[in-house]
């Protein structure tokens, strides 16, 4: 039964990291493509619009759900060695994702709001 529950406790160890790796991996390319200074105010809008419509909308949907009861999930399991380094950077990095996802709540999902209803095709540079 021990070696079931260790088999269990590394299976949804790989799974989060897995997870976070993809999560972190999506939030590097942001930061390291060059489109926000490439663009005008008005082309990123136009830009955004369409990543946030066809891509980060639908995904993060998605992802962000299936990160916390992952995290939740390995947390629990973990539980017993509270003591451990493992337990520890699993709270750490939960910790983090939470504030990442309650500053997305916060402000950037007004903003993206803001932005799929403007009507790009009328708006000036002003």
């Amino acid at each position: 039964m021990i070696v079931i529950f260790k088999t269990v406790q590394k299976l949804f160890l790989y799974l989060i990291l897995v997870l976070v790796g993809f999560y972190a991996g999506m939030l590097f390319n942001h930061k390291i493509c060059p489109v926000e200074t490439q663009l005008t105010p008005i082309e990123y809008a136009r830009y955004w619009k369409i990543v946030d419509g066809t891509f980060m909308h639908t995904r993060m949907a998605i992802m962000g759900p299936a990160m916390m009861i992952l995290f939740a999930i390995t947390i629990l399991l973990f539980v017993k060695n509270w003591k451990s380094l493992t337990f520890l950077f699993l709270v750490l990095a939960f910790a983090a994702f939470a504030l990442d996802i309650n500053f997305t709540f916060r402000e950037q999902l007004p903003i993206n709001a803001f932005i799929n209803e403007l009507d790009l095709q009328t708006i000036t540079e002003q």
